[in-house]
């Protein structure tokens, strides 16, 4: 399935959008003093690979009966393997010193963005931003406007474009690595920020909101209305529109994965009732799978995907996830030691998953064994790039590239 070239979706974009935009309100504010917090964590952390197995309970089939089999732990999950390199990279911006925690995004295992500050007494805060190649290695500085005393967020698309949005004054864009800025109004953003911001979430392009609406709305506005579409970003609604919902059910999310499928998550109403449906046509048409059920009222299940998109879960609040096996889910009980993981991204069909509260950190294997490791701190949140890429955020930034459990976890700063 053939996708237009980049350049012809921002052309697109640019047209279509041309006029509609309003300034980010206070959602997107809130959402970047959050990813500020969660990367300013200090302290130092170890990594070593000796599991602790625990079992892991295994429900039928979809719609099947009995008694749930319990698959017993194995006395190890590495065995055989080799441990992990643990390293720590510092993050260090060339001409620009700082003691404070840096805010960092990575767009991939080597390409990354930071923007580190420097505060004295009562002055504006002096601002810079720098980029890597190299996994965090080695930083340079990006030639930057201005930015003391202001409040900034980061929208990084790849190793060469990134937009700086100053919150409340315009948008500043690079597509040079950094080399160079060029100035957009609060009403016009750069269609590279939106296509950032969806690729961020897993959705590569696409978004669900209400007709007309941009993504940078104030509040919940782009949310708030009776029937919402799906739109794929510079070309307007898709050709045939899955079953959304509306406000009484939440909003429905959509996932475009690796191999090209949509995946569109929703409630059918307010009683737990989950609809997934799946398009292998570039929307035109749409398959309902069977429905499964959550006990977490008011929170819309996470939909996980692999990188290579070819192994489905739903992760539900309640510490229950179901697994897409052909079309029908299998049921597994994630709830550990009392406690409910509420990070969970799938490595790979023969990789399992990471799982993650803001204790510890698990790997689930193939075998259905639940490990814990212990050195690996508890995260507040868990993002995965298209290249398979792990970076957890808690206790600083972890950066984890590689495949399957057995991989090497970097701790920046």
């Amino acid at each position: 399935m053939s996708e237009p070239r980049i350049e012809e979706t921002f052309a697109e974009f640019e047209a279509a959008a041309a006029g509609t935009f309003r300034p980010a309100g206070l959602g997107l504010v809130d959402d970047a003093v959050r990813r500020r917090r969660r990367t300013r964590r200090g302290g130092l952390g170890a990594l070593a690979l000796l599991a602790v197995s625990a079992p892991l309970l295994l429900a039928g089939m979809y719609g099947g009966g009995g008694e749930a089999p319990v698959l017993q732990p194995t006395p190890t999950v590495s065995s055989g393997a080799v441990a992990p390199v643990r390293a720590t990279r510092p993050v260090r911006v060339p001409g620009f010193e700082t003691q404070a925690p840096p805010t960092v995004v990575f767009t991939d295992a080597d390409h990354g963005w930071t923007l580190v500050e420097r505060c004295t007494g009562s002055d504006p805060c002096a601002m810079a931003v720098g980029v890597t190649g190299d996994g965090g290695r080695t930083w340079r500085r990006a030639q930057t406007p201005d930015l003391t005393g202001k409040v900034v967020n980061l929208y990084p698309l790849d190793g060469q474009t990134l937009t700086l949005h100053l919150i409340g004054e315009k948008y500043l864009l690079t597509t040079d690595g950094g080399a160079h800025f060029s100035s957009y109004p609060l009403n016009q953003p750069p269609p590279q920020a939106q296509l950032a911001q969806s690729r961020r979430d897993g959705r590569e392009g696409y978004a669900v909101r209400c007709p007309g609406a941009t993504g940078f709305e104030d509040g919940g506005a782009g949310l708030n209305c009776a029937k919402m579409e799906l739109v794929r970003l510079g070309s307007g609604p898709v050709p045939v529109q899955p079953e959304l919902g509306g406000p009484m059910t939440g909003a429905a999310t959509v996932h475009r994965g690796g191999d090209g499928r949509l995946w569109v998550i929703s409630q059918v109403a307010p009683s737990g009732r989950i609809r997934v449906q799946v398009s292998v046509d570039a929307a035109r048409s749409w398959q309902q799978l069977p429905e499964i059920y959550s006990t977490g009222l008011g929170s819309l299940p996470d939909l996980v995907i692999s990188p290579d998109g070819h192994d489905v879960w739903v992760a539900c609040a309640d510490g229950l996830a179901y697994h897409l096996d052909y079309d029908q889910w299998r049921r597994f009980d994630l709830n550990l030691d009392g406690q409910q993981p509420h990070m969970v991204r799938s490595l790979g069909e023969q990789g399992g998953l990471v799982l993650s509260d803001t204790r510890r950190t698990w790997y689930l294997t193939e075998h259905g064994v639940i490990s814990e490791v212990p050195g690996l701190p508890g995260f507040d949140g868990i993002e995965q790039s298209a290249d398979g890429t792990l970076f957890g955020y808690g206790d600083g930034l972890w950066l984890s590239p590689g495949a399957g459990p057995v991989r090497e976890w970097i701790r920046l700063y």
